[in-house]
């Protein structure tokens, strides 16, 4: 009998309750092009570590330009669970946590379970990122600025940021 008023006084305090279906994020846009053997390869390790469930964090670093953590996050404070958390009184979270920065030192520090080392393209490759973002013309209309174009692309060292110039805005 006690059991039973238990069960009604449930089924009442139900009809209080409601449900709030929350949206899925909004996607990331995908790149429109990936360049470059080395980071295409990159690309394909980091989505498998995204399928491995015994993978909860993951590192990306190298030099600049690949750069957007420069000191130990606390991930908690900002409200991100930890994808090892053992702290049972709250909600577990099948969740990944991917991060870039130059260090390979604080991927460490962070406790990431893989790191992955961004490389820079090969020299063919970021010439020919080099090429689709500027004016071939104006290469091609003298042997002077070719040289002047692969000076600046050596400059760049591989990094694909570099290599995609902005339009100069006033």
């Amino acid at each position: 009998m006690v059991l039973l008023n238990e069960i009604n006084e449930l089924k009442e305090e139900q009809l209080q309750v409601s449900f709030v279906e929350e949206q899925p994020p909004i996607p990331v846009p995908a790149s429109l092009k990936v360049v470059g053997r080395r980071i295409g390869s990159n690309l394909d390790v980091t989505c498998s570590y995204l399928a491995d469930e015994t993978v909860g964090m993951v590192g990306i670093w190298g030099m600049g330009g690949v750069d957007d953590i420069w000191a130990v996050v606390d991930l908690v404070e900002l409200g991100i669970p930890h994808p090892r958390s053992n702290d049972k009184s709250t909600k577990q979270y099948k969740g990944k946590v991917i991060f870039t920065t130059r260090s390979e030192e604080l991927c460490t520090k962070m406790r990431a379970d893989e790191k992955i080392k961004v490389e820079c393209l090969e020299p063919q490759e970021a010439w020919d990122l080099f090429k689709e973002n500027v004016n071939l013309d104006v290469i091609a209309s003298d042997v002077r600025m070719k040289e002047i174009a692969r000076k600046v692309m050596n400059e760049c060292s591989g990094l694909p940021l570099t290599l995609i110039l902005d339009p100069v805005k006033p």
